[in-house]
């Protein structure tokens, strides 16, 4: 490969940065007489079915009012920012998107009703558009491991929304149809509980508002109302101020059992908060073989810190048989996730040749991704 053309893979990463920044600088002035806080309203009438109760219609309707409203806030941003289904170097993923927006946002409800078996619910919300592309501009651009972390539980929090919505139109479509009494009595149960826990949004919200201040106490009271309704990310969440101490004493017991909730219903970041705690043996007796399964489940779930440790171990053979080529590849789809560590590993492979044809280009190209993430050890190699 030419001089020329590594030079170029060296620079490129640097040269992605340098614009991302500038587009931000640029969108934040050209359009400063876009950003300025906006307030939308909307209006929604949820008709009840038998099995309904004013509880259940007015969760359905706030949430369905709600979705509009952030929608209508997604097509303002969407003339400023470019937008894709998965992001790129030079536009900002959909569910980011979503994500940020939905936590950066406070609904107020103007007007409801609830009579003659329907729910009315009229409501505002406020947004203030350069705080939300500022949020998104720090998410996409840190190297920090923690803010990522905040990144992927709003996400997993906005899917999770997604999940209970679909089981509660199934559940809804089920009722209608069934005439058997303890089928419905079944069916009933399952869709309160499911609509409960998708009440918990606005709890989790006041949740992770007072988490990002520095508040944890009150991070955990908020966390701990939505975690026993059910909210997944709030569980992990929740998990984590234990685990860290934060907001309260550590509390491995603690933080295990609301790590196991979430885990249970396929929570990513709580299942690799398992699996490194029994690979540690860290409130736990230690057990490879459990670390191994969670991290696994975490992993395949796309979660690019678990993808990283399974490299690692691969590496090692701590608690697998040593393979380069699995170490490898879990590197890199860590690594595609802008891991810092998995993309300054990933380089040492190609360097070394292990699991890989040695290749240097390759190798210099993802040292310069990962010390673009900050990694102090990249920044070395690069200077040798």
């Amino acid at each position: 490969m030419s001089v020329e053309h590594c030079k170029h893979r060296l620079l490129f990463p640097f040269i992605t940065m340098l614009k991302r920044i500038f587009i931000i600088c640029f969108l934040l002035t050209a359009y400063s007489g876009q950003l300025q806080a906006e307030t939308y309203s909307g209006k929604y009438t949820y008709k009840a079915l038998p099995s309904d109760t004013e509880t259940t219609c007015r969760i359905t309707a706030y949430d369905q009012v709600r979705r509009s409203l952030l929608h209508k806030i997604a097509g303002h941003i969407e003339q400023i920012i470019k937008i894709s289904e998965e992001g790129s170097d030079n536009s900002y993923a959909r569910k980011d998107v979503e994500a940020v927006t939905a936590n950066l946002t406070e609904i107020n409800v103007i007007e409801e009703k609830w009579e003659h078996g329907q729910y009315y619910i009229k409501a505002e919300i406020a947004a203030d558009t350069s705080n939300i592309l500022a949020a998104l501009a720090q998410y996409k651009n840190t190297q920090s491991e923690k803010s990522r972390q905040l990144l992927e539980a709003l996400k997993i929090n906005e899917q999770m929304l997604g999940k209970s919505r679909e089981i509660i139109s199934r559940l809804r479509k089920e009722l209608r149809h069934t005439k058997n009494a303890s089928e419905i009595t079944r069916l009933t149960e399952k869709y309160a509980a499911e609509l409960n826990r998708l009440s918990t949004e606005d709890l989790f919200v006041k949740g992770f508002e007072h988490q990002q201040r520095g508040e944890y106490s009150e991070a955990i009271s908020w966390y701990l109302k939505a975690a026993t309704q059910g909210n997944t990310v709030a569980q992990q969440l929740l998990g984590t101020l234990y685990l860290n101490g934060q907001g309260t004493k550590q509390d491995f017991a603690s933080a295990i059992h609301w790590f196991n909730e979430a885990a249970a219903e396929n929570e990513a970041i709580a299942q690799y908060f398992l699996g490194m705690l029994y690979l540690k043996g860290e409130g736990v007796k230690q057990d490879i073989s459990a670390a191994l399964d969670w991290l696994h489940k975490s992993a395949d779930q796309g979660y690019a810190l678990a993808q990283y440790q399974l490299g690692d171990m691969y590496l090692t053979g701590t608690g697998v048989e040593q393979k380069y080529y699995m170490a490898v590849h879990w590197f890199r789809m860590a690594a595609e996730k802008m891991d810092a560590r998995a993309a300054y590993a990933l380089g040492l492979m190609y360097a070394q040749g292990k699991g890989v044809a040695q290749n240097e280009s390759e190798a210099i190209y993802w040292y310069s991704k990962a010390a673009e993430l900050g990694n102090d050890d990249a920044k070395q190699k690069l200077k040798e």
